[in-house]
């Protein structure tokens, strides 16, 4: 089982233990709702610590989803600039959901990479989406971003190898991830606040 079917499977646990304890706990004292709220605020306060701390990964994304690049590459190296001088920020990540990698860093660069690629500048694409690896050598999304720069540039045997890889680490590009991914970019913008 890939990472990504992994963490589809743990979250969807997770969401089906919650439902069923709070319907259980709604069937033994109706009209209760105070489990509801305490549960609602048990999923709300963790994304609000990580919407804090995370500003700017979830604005690159946000900017990234938004086509603007520029912006999205600076929001992503302030974010590697925050994290580099506060390590702990790595961390809160837990406190909010990834499909494809937990690791913010190989997030960020991956942001920055598929930005510099939507702006042409291949070389420095490349060079963050292999940082990206460098970080997490599983995160899927890196390889298939990989994969269409080198498709880009006709270097197709190359491409295929690096599908092939975001593949076996979970990413096929099939409908269930275009919505996963979708929610994620929902999630940045929850996320992402203003700047």
């Amino acid at each position: 089982m890939t990472r990504a079917a992994s963490y589809l499977l743990l979250v969807a646990a997770v969401l089906a233990v919650t439902l069923a304890a709070v319907h259980f706990y709604l069937q033994a004292n109706p009209g209760n709702y105070n489990v509801v709220f305490f549960v609602a605020l048990l999923f709300f306060i963790p994304g609000r610590i990580s919407s804090t701390f995370l500003k700017d990964l979830y604005l690159s994304r946000r900017q990234l989803n938004s086509e603007r690049y520029a912006e999205a590459i600076e929001a992503g190296e302030r974010f590697l600039a925050t994290v580099k001088s506060q390590p702990w920020r790595r961390k809160l990540i837990y406190l909010t959901w990834s499909l494809y990698t937990w690791n913010v860093e190989a997030m960020a660069r991956n942001n920055i990479g598929a930005a510099s690629m939507m702006m042409g500048n291949f070389e420095r694409a490349r060079q963050e989406l292999q940082a990206a690896l460098a970080l997490d050598d599983g995160y899927a999304l890196a390889y298939a971003n990989l994969a269409a720069i080198e498709a880009a540039v006709g270097q197709h045997q190359e491409s295929e190898r690096l599908a092939q890889l975001a593949r076996r680490h979970g990413y096929s590009g099939r409908r269930t991830e275009k919505l996963v991914d979708k929610v994620g970019a929902f999630y940045a913008a929850l996320q992402g606040g203003t700047r």
